[in-house]
C-alpha cells in the first residue's frame, strides 16, 4: 500500500487540489492510502487532539474524505494540535508515509519570509518526497 500523508487546513480549494493529485495516483482504488491530518492550532503545547478537536468537524476535511469515498479510495483522518510543520514532521515520523501531498497557496518571496511558511518548512526538513498541488478552481471544488 502506498501511503499518502495529506494535511489539510480550512481552504477547501486546497484540500480539493490535494485530493484529486492523491486520486490521480497510478491504481489509487486499490494501491493508495490517503491519511488526511488536520492541525488544531491551540495555545497549548504540540499533541494529539482531544475528543473536542474531531477532524471530521472541519468542512475541508468533510470534503476530501467524501471525495475519496466515492472513488474508493482508502482514506483515514487524524487530528493533532500544535504548530503544522512539527506536527506535519511528527506524523512522517510515526506513520512512515510514501510521500506527503500539500496544498500550496500563492505568496511574494518576501511574504514567505515574513510570515513564514509551512510547505517550503516541511521540504526543508523531510527526506520523501513532497508534492505541492497548488489550489483548485472554486467553480470546480462547488462540483466535487
Amino acid at each position: 500500500m502506498y501511503r499518502v500523508l495529506m494535511p489539510v487546513d480550512t481552504n477547501e480549494s486546497r484540500a480539493v487540489a490535494q485530493a484529486r493529485y492523491v486520486a490521480g495516483l497510478p491504481d489509487a482504488s486499490d494501491s493508495v492510502e490517503a491519511v488526511v491530518v488536520h492541525v488544531f492550532e491551540h495555545e497549548e503545547g504540540p499533541e494529539r487532539a482531544g475528543s473536542d478537536d474531531d477532524p471530521e468537524t472541519v468542512e475541508s476535511v468533510s470534503r476530501v474524505t467524501g471525495f475519496f469515498e466515492t472513488r474508493d479510495i482508502d482514506c483515514r483522518t487524524l487530528g493533532a494540535r500544535g504548530e503544522p510543520t512539527s506536527v506535519i514532521l511528527d506524523y512522517t515520523d510515526d506513520l512512515e508515509p510514501d510521500s506527503i501531498a500539500l496544498g500550496g497557496r500563492k505568496r511574494s518571496p518576501a511574504g514567505k519570509i515574513l510570515f513564514g511558511s509551512v510547505t517550503m518548512d516541511v521540504l526543508r526538513n523531510t527526506e520523501i518526497p513532497v508534492v505541492v498541488a497548488g489550489t483548485a478552481p472554486m467553480d470546480r471544488v462547488e462540483k466535487e
